[in-house]
């Protein structure tokens, strides 16, 4: 993640709209893995 900050200042909302992103596939494995 640093890396990316390093290459170019990321505004506010690119970064919300990063950790929402990730959130979201987070809780599409956590669905995954507990329908298995």
């Amino acid at each position: 993640m640093s890396v990316m900050i390093k290459e170019s200042p990321i505004s506010e909302k690119d970064m919300v709209a990063q950790a929402e992103k990730a959130l979201a596939d987070i809780s599409r494995i956590r669905d995954r893995v507990g329908r298995v």
